[in-house]
């Protein structure tokens, strides 16, 4: 009798376990089919650069370049993703003519057309960026010895990126460094890179 009674039980466990993986079965497909993109949709967003990201945090911006050929499509790619999109300040400082002779032996294009992208760079991003920023300025000037960025230097979090020229280097290859105002006051260097963007204020002439 007990060898029946183990006999009868085994095709019941046997049952159950083939129930059972059935069941395993059909959960994991099921799973998977909740979890799959739909074709209507995109699998990744589009990338978004370094520049990109700090431009759209930042309400207060100066830039401090050769010819900011990247900043016209970083800007466009903003607004088109949210054109209601407004900032307190932006500042373009630019090389003067003068100094653009001096660079050209670092650069592939000759002065001429060098002055002639200065001004058509600053032609685009004047029209693109009058509407949607407050307080705009586009300028020149003579000193130039380092390429930068200042994003909403003036308050606690601020950030600024140096990168001084090097001889006989290109601009865009120049190493650069970051520095962050983090604590209750700015460090040092902090505080002499801004007092720098303040005497370039008062120096630089309006690129008309």
């Amino acid at each position: 009798m007990v060898t029946s009674k183990h006999r009868a039980v085994k095709p019941k466990r046997a049952e159950a376990k083939k129930a059972a993986t059935t069941v395993t079965k059909r959960k994991t497909r099921s799973s998977t089919k909740e979890v799959e993109p739909s074709k209507s949709e995109p699998i990744s967003s589009k990338p978004i650069s370094v520049l990109q990201g700090l431009v759209e945090s930042h309400q207060s911006i100066a830039f401090i370049g050769i010819m900011h050929d990247n900043l016209l499509q970083t800007f466009r790619n903003i607004l088109e993703e949210d054109p209601n999109k407004r900032w307190q300040k932006i500042y373009v400082f630019f090389p003067s003519n003068g100094c653009l002779k001096t660079l050209t032996r670092n650069y592939s294009r000759s002065m001429e057309n060098m002055i002639i992208d200065k001004n058509t760079y600053k032609y685009s991003l004047s029209n693109m960026l009058s509407p949607v920023v407050k307080d705009l300025r586009f300028m020149e000037y003579d000193q130039l010895f380092h390429c930068g960025s200042y994003w909403d230097w003036n308050k606690r979090g601020g950030f600024i990126h140096i990168s001084p020229l090097t001889w006989g280097a290109n601009a865009k290859i120049c190493p650069g460094m970051n520095y962050k105002w983090v604590e209750k006051e700015p460090s040092q260097e902090y505080q002499v890179y801004r007092d720098g963007l303040e005497y370039l204020l008062g120096i630089a002439t309006t690129l008309d």
